[in-house]
Order: structure tokens, then sequence, then C-alpha cells
């Protein structure tokens, strides 16, 4: 009987590894997407900020402080915790009692 040794597969050798991607690489691309991104919105016009600024319809005539439309029940709370020497209708005028 005789005994063929096998050969062994190669090792693998510092050219053929495939190298993991660094954090400057992952960094630049993702500065990239966000580049790719905010052109995308910035060239159809849908930053929500406009809006945002449109819905601060309630003020305060007190403090002049602003609230989106849709936060009705956040005036008592106001009017009770910054100004409890004043009525509602003295801080809000315009808006119904919630």
């Amino acid at each position: 009987l005789k005994i063929i040794p096998r050969p062994h597969p190669p090792l693998p050798s510092a050219l053929t590894l495939k190298m993991g991607r660094s954090n400057g690489c992952e960094a630049s691309r993702k500065r990239a997407d966000a580049a790719k991104r905010a052109e995308k919105y910035n060239k159809d016009g849908n930053s929500q900020l406009k809006q945002n600024a449109a819905a601060q319809t309630l003020v305060c005539n007190i403090c002049k402080q602003t609230f989106m439309c849709t936060q009705k029940k956040m005036l008592p709370v106001h009017q009770e915790s910054k100004h409890p020497k004043n009525t509602f209708a003295e801080c809000f005028p315009d808006a119904e009692a919630a």
C-alpha cells in the first residue's frame, strides 16, 4: 500500500483577502447619499419648514408664543402654567376654550 499525500488548498494570501470598508469610506458614502437626498427635496420643493411655519396660527397675546393649529388642547395648559393671573380670553381672544 502506497500512501499518496493530498495537496492542501492554498492559503489565502494578503492580496486575495477582501478588505472591509473603512470608516472614511463609509462616511463619504453617507455624505454622498445625504447630498443626493437633499438635492432631491430641494429640487421638488418638498421642504416641510414653510408648511410648519404656516400652521403656527395660534398666538398668546401676552408672551407671543405660537402654537400649531392642531394644539388647541395645549392652550389652557399654557394659560394656567405661564399666565395664572390672566384669563384664557386675555391670552387667546381668537380661540374658543378647549
